[in-house]
């Protein structure tokens, strides 16, 4: 079940301050009503973002999708990046490692419950990639 809000009438309440306003106006080279619109409006980029996701899962664009949210996640890694260490590579590894024998049985076993396995595996394989290419990303940008 999709987690849902109640509309945010109070925009201090949801984190919509002048000063964060500010600095998201500030970033993106826009007036601060337009980055509050663009925060909070009913035409807001998540807004919008929400209805793309849902007509690419609706047509079952999957790889659409994740080009799409790739600069999203990446933007989530970014903000906190985990420091470079021999472990990130090895933590990539086993879950990569993971996902391929959670492959192998939902190849072997073509169940719902073989498909939801492997589907997590992935995710988990994808996020440990993602951590450790932000990772090198802040290290090679460092250099």
């Amino acid at each position: 079940m999709a987690a849902t809000l109640p509309p945010a009438t109070n925009r201090r309440h949801w984190g919509g301050s002048e000063a964060l306003v500010g600095r998201v106006a500030l970033a993106l080279g826009v007036r601060g009503w337009r980055a509050s619109e663009l925060m909070w409006g009913a035409r807001s980029a998540a807004a919008i973002a929400a209805t793309i996701i849902r007509t690419l899962k609706t047509a079952q664009a999957d790889e659409a999708l994740v080009h799409f949210l790739q600069p999203i996640d990446l933007a989530l890694l970014a903000a906190t990046p985990e420091p470079f260490s021999p472990a990130l590579i090895i933590a990539e590894q086993e879950a990569d490692a993971a996902e391929d024998v959670a492959e192998m049985a939902m190849l072997a076993t073509a169940t719902p419950a073989t498909k939801r396995a492997y589907l997590r595996r992935l995710e988990a394989a994808i996020g440990a990639a993602q951590r450790l290419r932000a990772s090198l990303l802040v290290e090679l940008d460092r250099a």
